[in-house]
This record gives C-alpha cells, sequence and structure tokens, in this order.
C-alpha cells in the first residue's frame, strides 16, 4: 500500500513538475514588451501609471466601463464623485474621466491583461520598456514642436506631462510611424485604427482626446513614476 502511494506521487508530482515550470519561466522579451506598450507609452506620465496599474485589475476595468457606459449622461465631476463609492482599485476611479481609454482597455481584454501580467511580473522591465519607445520616439523626431504635452529629460530618461497640471490632453497616434523604423519586425506594434470620427485635434503625429480638466485635490494625483529608480 506505501509503495503504491509513492509511486502515485511520483506520478502527480511529474505530471505537475512542467506546468508549474512553464508558468514560472513565462516572461515577456523585449520585442513583445515594446510591441504591447506601443499605443501607451506617450501618454502623460500621470495618466500612464493609471494604466499600469489598472490593468492589474482587469474585471474592474471591464465593471467601470460597463457602469460608465450606462451613466454616460453625468457630467464628468458627478460621475467621479459617484464612481468614489465604488469599490474599485484607486487607479481604476481615477480613469473614469477618460471613458475612451477604459472603453478600450475592456475591448481590448487580452490586450490588458498583457499590460497587466507584464507590470505584474517584473516592474523594472516594462518602465525600461517605456523608456526604450519614448528614446525612439525622440530619435524620430516625433515629439518636435510639441503642442499640448512638454517632454523632459530627467538625466537619461524622457518624462512627458501636460503643459498645465490640471488640464490633461491624451494623444493617440499610428504607434507604425511615430517610433520610426520598427525594430522588431516578428512583433510589429500594436496599432489601433481610430475611426476618422474620434479625431478632435490633429498636429503631426498625434491625434488628441478633449481636453480633461481635473482639480488639484483629485485622488488621481496620487500616483507618480520614479524613473531613476524604475519604479
Amino acid at each position: 500500500m506505501k509503495k503504491y502511494i509513492l509511486i502515485l506521487t511520483v506520478f502527480i508530482l511529474s505530471l505537475q513538475s512542467p506546468i508549474s515550470f512553464a508558468e514560472e519561466d513565462e516572461t515577456f522579451s523585449e520585442a513583445q514588451l515594446e510591441q504591447i506598450l506601443a499605443p501607451i507609452a506617450l501618454y502623460p506620465d500621470s495618466v500612464l501609471t493609471h494604466i499600469l496599474i489598472a490593468s492589474t485589475y482587469p474585471l474592474e476595468v471591464i465593471e467601470a466601463n460597463r457602469w460608465l457606459s450606462k451613466n454616460s449622461h453625468l457630467e464628468t465631476t458627478t460621475a467621479i464623485e459617484k464612481a468614489d463609492e465604488k469599490s474599485w482599485d484607486p487607479s481604476v476611479k481615477a480613469l473614469i474621466p477618460f471613458p475612451k481609454i477604459l472603453q478600450r482597455m475592456s475591448d481590448e481584454l487580452d490586450w490588458t491583461q498583457s499590460i497587466g501580467d507584464a507590470f505584474l511580473d517584473n516592474e523594472e522591465r516594462v518602465l525600461s520598456s517605456i523608456q526604450s519607445l519614448r528614446l525612439k520616439a525622440d530619435q524620430a523626431g516625433t515629439f518636435n514642436d510639441m503642442k499640448h504635452m512638454k517632454v523632459t529629460r530627467e538625466e537619461s530618461n524622457i518624462v512627458i506631462q501636460p503643459i498645465e497640471r490640471e488640464v490633461i490632453y491624451v494623444p493617440y497616434y499610428d504607434t507604425r510611424v511615430v517610433y520610426g523604423n520598427w525594430h522588431w519586425h516578428h512583433n510589429p506594434p500594436v496599432y489601433w485604427d481610430w475611426h476618422a470620427s474620434h479625431h478632435r485635434h490633429h498636429y503631426h503625429g498625434f491625434n488628441w482626446y478633449p481636453s480633461v480638466h481635473i482639480g488639484i485635490g483629485h485622488h488621481f494625483y496620487f500616483s507618480a513614476f520614479h524613473w531613476h529608480n524604475r519604479h
């Protein structure tokens, strides 16, 4: 009987080991990271922090998007106040003023989960990948004559912020253009085909969502990047 139990235990462990090893070994390559981060790497830091954190709560993103769709008649300030009553993560709530972003994250759930998995797997590599993409955009001249955002350098890091802290413009852009010649031929950048009717403000390589005004005391500002420490 003991011999039978021992054999059975070894058999079960032999079945489990490859699965556990595969899960432990499953990481994102540099090419895969740049591929999935391409559509958001040029967002203002204040918005990007919330997207990365919110992507680790995909079900809450779906709930928030559905709630916002049902309450689309609410003004932004009212929607923010009512959303505060929900139990969602603060970064999910922080995206309430940006319905197009929430909708995209909800509609492209596989992409959202990939971002969340990559962020949880290795936060430092995700932030390094974002900086790599920003450097490519800089070298391609994408940041020249920027209109709604200011691009500054802190040591070797590129920081993107709104010109006015309380007035936030979020760009959407052709990922096949803004980074210049794409290095990863087998991993083309994620490209979102925005319908022409969504275009509000066109400026060189960027299109812009309507501006969002957020009060200085709003919880939107609780998050920030520490680029030097990749945190």
